[in-house]
């Protein structure tokens, strides 16, 4: 329903939303493997993914492949699952997975290298400028949230305040992207002078504890504890989106719980992204290992 009223997609944007809706009239089971996407599609696929989800992400009625396939995995007496979602249970606890009393791993070998990816984190640029646009940008959730009061009967006063938050989120979302690009320019041109190698084309340097006295080191910092506070900023003005939308479920708000469960998955979202800078500039672990690495 939110992709269908969506306003000023862009071409990648409207590409996306037409092949998902095709796709949805004929999928059984909502699995990614069965949607060839490429590009700038996989970042989209994201904002509407159920991945990693613990429980059913729509309301108001609409099936949830998600919640059909764990009814079908309960029920079932083998289930077949890849690395990502094995490794995905054990790091939260159990909850995505069946219990079960035996386990075959096939292809164990590749389990270090999948295991890396999921307990480990990371904070990719490019994916960091996604997130800034989906909040932002002329067809970001600020904007949905805008339109979504057309046609309600929501007072001028609720109005007015929620397009004030709407706004002063924009605001920071811009800062936050100018801190981000700073930030990733920094870790470039110090990946340059001290970079430990270049693999293909990608330059690597691991991060050891003689990397962080480096001169140039307390730059980064600096830059990362900016970054921080403007994710800060804008995950208060969610927030105040969210209380701005308080009791007015009568109002004809279009997609108005919707909205609601999205303000809150983006606070989420956006203090893991804050945690994650201050675990890796911050609050250092002896036991891990820190890397950073370009592209070129």
């Amino acid at each position: 329903t939110r992709m269908r009223s969506a306003e000023g997609l862009s071409i990648d944007e409207a590409r996306f939303h037409g092949k998902l809706l095709m796709w949805l009239q004929d999928t059984e089971t909502g699995d990614r493997a069965e949607i060839v996407l490429g590009g700038p599609e996989n970042g989209i696929w994201d904002r509407y993914s159920a991945q990693g989800s613990t429980e059913c992400p729509v309301s108001g009625g609409s099936p949830c492949c998600l919640q059909a396939a764990r009814e079908r995995a309960s029920n079932a007496n083998v289930v077949v699952i890849n690395h990502a979602l094995l490794l995905s249970d054990l790091q939260q606890g159990g909850g995505l997975v069946p219990d079960y009393d035996s386990i075959i791993i096939d292809e164990a070998h590749h389990l270090e290298e999948q295991a890396t990816r999921q307990f480990g984190s990371r904070i990719v640029h490019e994916a960091l400028l996604e997130v800034w646009d989906a909040h932002g940008n002329p067809r970001g959730l600020g904007r949905e949230i805008v339109v979504a009061y057309r046609g309600s009967n929501a007072t001028v006063q609720h109005r007015q305040e929620t397009e004030v938050a709407v706004q002063s989120m924009v605001d920071y979302v811009e800062r936050a992207r100018t801190d981000s690009q700073t930030l990733f320019a920094k870790l470039k041109s110090f990946l340059a002078e001290h970079s430990d190698g270049v693999d293909g084309q990608r330059a690597q340097m691991l991060v050891t504890a003689g990397t962080r006295v480096q001169p140039d080191w307390s730059g980064l910092e600096i830059a990362g504890e900016e970054l921080q506070g403007a994710i800060r900023e804008v995950t208060r003005r969610l927030q105040e989106l969210h209380r701005s939308l308080d009791g007015l479920e009568r109002t004809s708000i279009l997609n108005y719980e919707e909205l609601r469960n999205e303000l809150i998955a983006r606070v989420d979202q956006l203090r893991e992204i804050h945690d994650r800078l201050g675990a890796f500039f911050f609050q250092i672990d002896t036991a891990a290992i820190y890397w950073v690495e370009s592209a070129g």
